[in-house]
């Protein structure tokens, strides 16, 4: 499908834990947004991610999945992450 030069309009990021062959959506983003962090993968555990540019045709093709990665210790989620700011700030006090 030709998508006749329309311009980006965002990504979706796509994850699987290996050597499973299940991917599945980690964030649907802006096209603004060219970095994120992914929460709420588990610990010592080796992940492969994708990429692919949506615009207004739809998404696509995925990008060639990347090097194996590996998380090593307790992964905060992004609440635990709020809760410690909330915390720290109001030890300022």
């Amino acid at each position: 499908m030709y998508d006749g030069g329309s311009p980006i309009l965002g990504y979706i990021l796509e994850c699987k834990s290996v050597p499973s062959q299940d991917w599945w959506k980690c964030k649907t983003q802006r096209k603004e947004d060219t970095t994120y962090i992914v929460t709420d993968l588990m610990k010592n555990t080796r992940y492969k991610f994708r990429i692919a540019a949506v615009n207004k045709i739809g998404p696509g093709p995925f990008s060639d999945e990347t090097d194996c990665v590996t998380t090593l210790g307790k992964i905060k989620t992004s609440g635990e992450r709020k809760r410690g700011r909330e915390k720290r700030e109001g030890m300022g006090r």
